[in-house]
């Protein structure tokens, strides 16, 4: 009996890597894996009263690989095909040959010769700075965190001339993994991840460069861009088992792997909550000629598709900073660390809220601001003296989720695409009952939770319809 062959889809991303290989022939996953990062630098000052945000390059790359050895070897020799998606709006720069493949693993051959990743919840840009930059033609405002928004930070910073000389390289996290998996002398970049660098002209594939020129920005750096799925190159070499020669796609976003793991009916909104939070529709043909809500983007999905969602930078990192606030409150009443285990907070703090489901605690859990609204921030309100318990606080912020993906996803737009049914995937979903039944309340739609259907699996598919 011949033995099926396989692919293998990887996501990147903020806090996790994950992957997920799935046989060709019967669509189904065959194993799936997943590896914190633990990459974060410690937030510092840039200079201008805002927070850096970024990430160690080399603590990425020990994930993943270390990822890949939890992979069955057997498993690993079957694999024909390879799709990567991730975080998008980040940025690293990097030096050609700098990082590559050798002896099966990914190597830095020098410290300088990569950068840090700049992530998407990056700060530097101030309002004021996004002012100065010269202004797209596109119905997405540049924001702080996107590529292109970081890369005129840099080209702008006092020692702009030292740091960009010691790159020739640039792209999102994955975009490097690409190159460096295929060994290759250029970046090669999905028009899924050169839309959310900002200053990309979604219509004719290319980036906006005479007003990017107008701006002093280094167009030298920026990647060749193709549409997503597209097969870019293959494995240059043996890589943690894989073989020499598998296919390798040009690396997708992750939002766009999410939504297409799901495999959404036309009447379906597809909600994906992970450390931030999306709500997508497909959009086959409507023409919304800049009247959308700033609240929405209109992005590049496949086939020719576009999504319009609401992606807010307020997810399960809130209840993150929930459980780092306890964590800390502990650490101040001398309970040693080894006696406070994550895991167990997160589970009192669902346990907590679902007993007071129906608080009158009022949270803006807006900690980061939203795109369209940058500089807005959090709120608690209507506080009482019945109201102020743990449960009730993880009560509120949890239905602040739902409350802000609701004023940034109108109901009007859903019902314009008939939506039916909301599509749920992502891992505060799976593992966060209160939240998902705030989201039934709080859209009034029932919510379907997809089990082994997340980016890497979105990303594995991807491939597999090209192959």
């Amino acid at each position: 009996m011949a033995v099926s062959e396989l692919i293998l889809g990887i996501d990147v991303g903020t806090s996790t890597v994950k992957g997920t290989l799935v046989d060709k022939e019967s669509r189904e996953v065959v194993e799936k894996q997943s590896e914190p990062t633990l990459a974060q630098i410690s937030s510092q000052s840039s200079g201008r009263d805002v927070e850096k945000d970024e990430q160690n390059v080399l603590s990425i790359v020990k994930a993943m690989e270390l990822l890949m050895s939890r992979f069955s070897s057997h498993n690993l020799k079957r694999v024909k095909g390879i799709g990567i998606s991730g975080q998008m709006h980040g940025v690293i720069l990097w030096r050609n040959g700098g990082i590559k493949l050798e002896n099966g693993r990914i190597i830095v051959t020098q410290k300088d010769s990569v950068s840090s990743l700049v992530t998407w919840q990056d700060g530097r840009c101030s309002k004021n700075f996004l002012s100065t930059l010269p202004k797209t033609n596109q119905s997405i405002p540049l924001s702080t965190g996107y590529g292109c928004a970081t890369l005129f930070w840099y080209s702008r910073a006092s020692d702009a001339e030292s740091t960009l000389s010691l790159y020739d390289r640039t792209g999102t996290i994955m975009d490097c993994f690409v190159s460096v998996l295929c060994g290759s002398t250029e970046v090669i970049m999905s028009s899924q991840n050169a839309n959310s660098w900002g200053y990309f002209d979604v219509k004719n594939n290319t980036w906006e460069y005479d007003i990017l020129k107008e701006g002093s920005f280094p167009v030298h750096l920026l990647p060749r861009v193709v549409s997503a799925p597209s097969i870019v190159g293959s494995l240059v070499s043996e890589w943690c088992g894989v073989p020499p020669g598998v296919l390798v796609a040009v690396a997708m976003g992750d939002l766009q792997c999410s939504v297409s793991a799901v495999k959404p009916l036309p009447t379906n909104a597809i909600l994906s909550i992970g450390t931030s939070s999306q709500l997508s529709v497909i959009n086959n043909c409507i023409s919304f000629d800049g009247s959308l809500p700033s609240s929405i983007m209109e992005v590049p999905y496949f086939n020719n598709k576009t999504l319009l969602v609401a992606a807010a930078l307020t997810g399960g990192n809130v209840v993150a900073r929930l459980v780092d606030f306890l964590k800390e409150f502990l650490k101040g009443i001398h309970i040693p660390d080894s006696a406070v285990d994550t895991d167990s907070i997160y589970s009192f703090l669902i346990k907590s809220a679902s007993e007071k489901r129906n608080t009158s605690l009022q949270v803006s859990p807006l900690i980061l601001g939203e795109r369209h609204a940058p500089t807005l921030r959090g709120s608690v309100s209507n506080i009482s003296s019945d109201n102020i318990s743990v449960g009730d606080v993880s009560s509120a912020v949890m239905r602040g989720i739902v409350d802000n993906l609701k004023e940034m996803m109108p109901l009007a737009l859903l019902q314009q695409f008939k939506v039916d049914t909301l599509i749920g995937s992502g891992s505060c979903l799976d593992k966060n009952p209160v939240l998902a039944q705030l989201i039934v309340e709080g859209f009034g739609y029932p919510l379907e939770l997809r089990s082994n259907v997340d980016a890497p699996y979105g990303a594995a598919m991807a491939v597999l319809e090209i192959t």
